[in-house]
């Protein structure tokens, strides 16, 4: 599990799209003030009589975002260690499935607290200079951000299990019924009817099609550009047969020619790659000629 948790920490900490999303729940934290503060300059200049907005209202916002990055997020992280190849390898080395469960769960919560961080970082910064400080008592503040950890920790275990379960079956989020929000869920009569997450979406330009859509881009991994597994293995057959194909340098040759005479070698393909095997052989046949 350690192993596991150092490799996934930093795999994390050189995640574009974990950068990407702190960066999204940070600019949002540091405009929600300015827009709070512009609409308070237009009261006042309204006429309006103690134009005043509190920063509470902006400071309560960084649950309902969180949630929809966290979502994306754990999509592109989760669905990258698939396509790269990285689960195939734990487990060959020997891990169990649920070994592995658990350390993508903590680094998703890890990155999903640390996207709260982030804005609430950013919304103080910008907000108490510009609205004052929180006017809600400090032990309810605590107890609202301890519950949107909890929330938020919740949301991991559940998009890190819908990542890895994609994966696993090789289920295809683009198609029908197997990435739906609350809302699809009500019209095909399998949840309460909620709009979820649709009246939310449209807000930031995206919609489920997006969604779906990214979700299948890292499961193909599509994101932080990554090469597949599949894919590295063809650009090293392809760099493999060029170096084969090229010609020893003019200064080797007559070495080349040497250790062909002696049994050491064939003598092609002097600029490819050698194995170990290969280097054993050269070294035992030398020593025996020798």
């Amino acid at each position: 599990m350690r192993n596991l948790l150092a490799a996934g920490l930093f795999r994390l900490w050189r995640s574009k799209s974990f950068y990407a999303t702190l960066a999204v729940m940070a600019a949002v934290g540091a405009v929600e003030p300015i827009l709070g503060y512009a609409a308070m300059l237009d009261l006042a200049a309204g006429g309006t009589a103690d134009a005043f907005i509190s920063l509470d209202s902006r400071y309560l916002l960084f649950p309902f975002l969180s949630g929809i990055l966290l979502s994306i997020f754990c999509a592109l992280f989760v669905g990258a260690e698939h396509s790269d190849g990285a689960m195939r390898n734990k487990l060959a080395a020997g891990h169990r499935r649920w070994t592995v469960y658990l350390s993508n769960l903590i680094l998703c919560v890890t990155a999903g607290i640390l996207l709260c961080l982030g804005y609430i970082a950013a919304v103080l910064a910008v907000g108490i200079p510009l609205l004052g400080p929180l006017r809600i008592p400090l032990p309810l503040i605590l107890w609202y951000t301890f519950c949107s950890v909890v929330m938020t920790c919740a949301l991991s275990a559940v998009f890190t299990l819908a990542a890895m379960l994609c994966q696993e079956h090789h289920l295809d989020p683009l198609a029908d019924g197997v990435v739906i929000c609350h809302q699809e869920g009500y019209r095909r009569g399998i949840a309460s009817n909620h709009g979820d997450v649709l009246h939310w979406f449209p807000r930031y330009g995206k919609s489920m099609e997006d969604f779906r859509a990214d979700t299948a881009r890292a499961m193909r991994g599509e994101d932080d550009q990554m090469l597949s597994y599949e894919q590295f293995k063809s650009y090293m057959e392809q760099y493999r047969k060029e170096l084969g194909e090229q010609a020893g340098p003019a200064w080797g040759r007559e070495e080349l020619e040497r250790a062909r005479q002696m049994g050491l070698s064939d003598g092609s393909r002097p600029m490819d790659l050698a194995s170990r095997q290969e280097v054993i052989s050269m070294i035992v046949r030398a020593g025996l000629t020798g």
